[in-house]
């Protein structure tokens, strides 16, 4: 059969704003949606009033590149990572920093639990772990991955989590007590992004293979697998 080319189309961007400041890592935007949150590689957070594409204030995060950061769910706090194994967490309102631990770890990843108090950490050399930030005390350590954690994300009712690495596995973990449900193997290289449905029952991973696969949270089984892209898959919604 003939092979048609479908042309992409061309859509203008609302905004474009420019951190000037090298690659910018992260991106999370407040709850409300008016503000924009970007982590960049000289160890800064930018934060944008996203109608008026301006900056708001910057944060001096970390001295290293700002690998993982995260926006809790009621918009009040912003939580860094970096290779220096500190986590920060920053009042959005103020930019006044609330507190800082220290984690042992280079850290890669990082998102809030929908609770709030409760921050999801990657590492470079494995560790997947649960943080309380009001505490900065450790509450879940897991068995982690053989490799560097690039991705994690809790389940939407907060019961589960998922990490992935360049052991070219997913994982879920039970989110009370830290012990493994599934390994979620297929993927024949590193994988660098998760996420969770809306509804919980599936997770979507992305990496090095450039395919995009989609997996039952409940049997870990491989529902689907999208191929296309011609590079690597970094981020997965």
């Amino acid at each position: 059969g003939s092979v048609e080319t479908v042309s992409e189309p061309q859509v203008a961007p609302v905004a474009v704003l420019t951190g000037n400041a090298g690659p910018v890592w992260s991106i999370a935007f407040t709850p409300d949606g008016q503000t924009l949150a970007m982590a960049i590689d000289d160890g800064t957070v930018k934060l944008w009033n996203v109608a008026e594409s301006r900056v708001l204030s910057t944060i001096k995060a970390h001295s290293g590149p700002v690998w993982g950061m995260s926006i809790s769910y009621d918009g009040k706090l912003l939580a860094t990572g970096s290779d220096d194994g500190k986590v920060r967490v920053f009042e959005l309102a103020t930019t006044n920093e609330t507190k800082q631990f220290e984690t042992g770890y280079a850290i890669r990843t990082l998102v809030f639990a929908q609770n709030d108090n409760q921050l999801l950490i990657g590492g470079r050399t494995g560790q997947v772990e649960v943080w309380n930030t009001e505490t900065g005390e450790r509450t879940i350590k897991t068995n982690g991955h053989a490799g560097t954690v690039s991705g994690v994300a809790f389940a939407p009712d907060g019961k589960t989590f998922a990490s992935v690495s360049g052991d070219k596995t997913a994982r879920i973990w039970n989110a009370t007590t830290g012990g493994e449900q599934l390994t979620l193997e297929g993927h024949s290289g590193g994988i660098y992004g998760v996420a969770f449905s809306p509804d919980g029952s599936q997770i979507v991973t992305g990496g090095w293979d450039k395919t995009v696969r989609l997996w039952e949270t409940s049997s870990g089984s491989l529902r689907h697998t999208c191929e296309g892209h011609g590079g690597d898959v970094w981020a997965v919604a």
